[in-house]
Order: structure tokens, then sequence, then C-alpha cells
């Protein structure tokens, strides 16, 4: 496998990934399938010369870094937690609604961020490995605290690991800023105990 394509809502890892695999293999990470964040209306024949992944966070960490981080959410939905959280959800960019993050399976707004979360991690669980004949889902939690058998996993998928490094390679940096430690935030929002 050369080709890699990455599914997984925003907050989720993505970044990490998608470093961590241009690190460590001989790989092209490809958006012919539809953008990371904005999945499950592309068509996805022709695919078989490509690895997708999807890439899942646990709820609790996912929520905050996203509240936290706001990409594509109007800002009428982040003047607090409970509006962020049980408001009608939707993604907009520069104003305008991105109509390819509408519910996957009714093309409709979703009735909250409780909804995204459900639709989307049902379509990366259930749906995808019927869909194409290379899929790997995996965990940031697994990413981040199994580093070594997630990254043999993603291995075992055919990626060519490259020459002369010390597989596998981590990083500490955030989002492509080398100069940027990746620093764990405050949890905003916890789940009652």
């Amino acid at each position: 496998m050369k080709k890699i394509q990455i599914y997984g809502e925003r907050c989720s890892g993505t970044n990490y990934l998608e470093e961590l695999l241009r690190l460590n293999f001989h790989v092209e990470i490809v958006w012919d399938y539809g953008w990371k964040h904005f999945f499950g209306f592309s068509d996805l024949s022709n695919s078989d010369n490509v690895l997708f992944i999807g890439i899942i966070r646990n709820l609790e960490d996912w929520i905050n870094s996203l509240y936290r981080e706001r990409h594509h959410i109007p800002s009428h939905l982040t003047e607090n937690i409970d509006t962020f959280l049980t408001n009608t959800f939707y993604s907009s960019d520069n104003n305008c609604e991105i109509m390819t993050d509408r519910n996957i399976d009714t093309g409709e707004r979703y009735k909250n961020i409780y909804e995204l979360r459900l639709v989307k991690n049902k379509y990366l669980i259930e749906k995808m490995p019927k869909l194409v004949n290379n899929y790997c889902l995996i965990t940031y939690d697994d990413l981040v605290d199994n580093f070594l058998d997630t990254m043999n996993k993603l291995k075992n998928y055919g990626l060519q690991i490259k020459d002369s490094i010390n597989f596998p390679l981590n990083v500490k940096y955030y989002k492509n800023h080398k100069d940027c430690l990746f620093i764990k935030k405050k949890i905003l929002f916890q789940k009652k105990k």
C-alpha cells in the first residue's frame, strides 16, 4: 500500500496520525475520497490500491478538545458548554454551512453533537469495513498509549517502512509546528461519575 486516506472527526488525532504516517512510511496521503473530517458522501469505488484508516478518540477528551479548538463550528454553538452539547449541530466555513458535514444517513443537520459522534463513529466502525477492501480502524488513545502495537498494526497492512529510521518514530510537537510541543490540555467538561 502506498496511498492512504484518513477519516476521523475533528480533534480525533488525524493530524497526529498523518504526521506519523509521513515520518515512518513511504506513503502518499490522498484526499481523493473526501476530506478527512467530512466523510460518508464520497464514491469509494476504484479504491483497491488505497488503505483507508479511521481514527476515533474517547468521548471526554474529544468533546473537550473540539469545544476548545472550535474547528468549523459556528460561534453561536460555542457560547457555552450547554449550547455546544445540546443545540442542533452543523459545521461552517466563512459563515457558510459545510453541506458535506451533514448527517450521513439523513442529509439533515445533526440533532446535537452526540448524534454527530454516534453517526460518524458508526460509519467508521460498521460501514467502512464493508465499503472498501483495505480498512484499518484505530483509536487515538491506542496510538498514544500503545504506540508500538498500533504502529505495527498499521505496518502490517503492507506499509513500507522508510529506510534508515529507528521504527517507529514518534512526534512530540503539535500539528506540524516543530517549535510547539504538545501539552495535554485541561478538561473543561467531565462525565459525571
